[in-house]
């Protein structure tokens, strides 16, 4: 491929979460085909194979991986590596004390909402990590919370206890289980289930909103967002579509 201006051409989204790095490239304003590496699997052999597909691209980058985002300093050159922070965010409004603790991923999800949804919305993205993000109706990130994903449950039973498997979560088909393995799963699954609701009901009290755009993102969005009734939109993609926003804002 040809080497593209920073202004001018395509741009090269990267972002760094705890279990998946995900790089996908913008051409005209569209997102590309996303390609997934495993974030503790990075390493200088495999960037550089990045960097032969897209040379001379500059990079757009969410990163809540401070050693793996290190390692992108050794193969691109500093000029061509852009972070998202809470100061370039096109449309939205920080009000929360310490921003700069902010996870990047988060931040990127509420540019996409702002940007693409009504207002005032709840992000709920289901990854390594369970956030909730709110923004307010008048583009003001407020704050969030924080909980286990949903592989935590099971890996979690799994290393703590002496006989309880790892297991591949699957929706469960009944309430009571017949073997340890559809046991912990409905305890997963169904407890999750809870665990979600709750807090948006929480959350849906607290900013006093009559209607709230509910939107789930991240790796296990699909498995669960199809019964939890209070989610509207479901998005993998959402951090991606905000970071592409930006890298627009950022890079002209």
């Amino acid at each position: 491929m040809p080497a593209m201006s920073a202004t001018s051409g395509p741009v090269l989204l990267v972002n760094i979460n705890n279990t998946w790095t995900k790089f996908c490239p913008v051409v005209r304003g569209r997102l590309g085909r996303v390609e997934r590496q495993a974030t503790r699997e990075l390493n200088g052999a495999r960037l550089r194979a990045v960097a032969r597909r897209y040379p001379g691209w500059p990079l757009m980058i969410s990163s809540v991986v401070p050693k793996a985002r290190q390692l992108f300093q050794s193969v691109w050159p500093a000029s061509s590596l852009h972070d998202l922070d809470y100061r370039n965010l096109p449309g939205v409004t920080v009000k929360y004390p310490r921003p700069a603790q902010i996870g990047a991923d988060r931040l990127a999800n509420a540019v996409a909402v702002c940007h693409a949804h009504p207002l005032p919305a709840i992000v709920v993205d289901l990854g390594t990590a369970l956030t909730f993000d709110i923004i307010s109706a008048e583009r003001e990130y407020l704050g969030g919370v924080i909980a286990p994903g949903l592989q935590a449950f099971t890996d979690y039973l799994h290393e703590r206890t002496a006989l309880l498997p790892r297991v591949d979560l699957k929706r469960p088909r009944r309430a009571v289980g017949k073997s340890t393995r559809e046991a912990i799963c409905i305890g997963a699954f169904h407890g999750y289930h809870g665990l979600v609701r709750e807090v948006l009901s929480q959350v849906r009290k607290e900013i006093k909103a009559r209607r709230v755009t509910v939107i789930a993102t991240g790796g296990d969005c699909r498995f669960m967002a199809g019964n939890i009734p209070e989610i509207q939109i479901t998005d993998p993609l959402l951090g991606l579509r905000g970071l592409k926003i930006v890298a627009r804002h950022v890079l002209g």
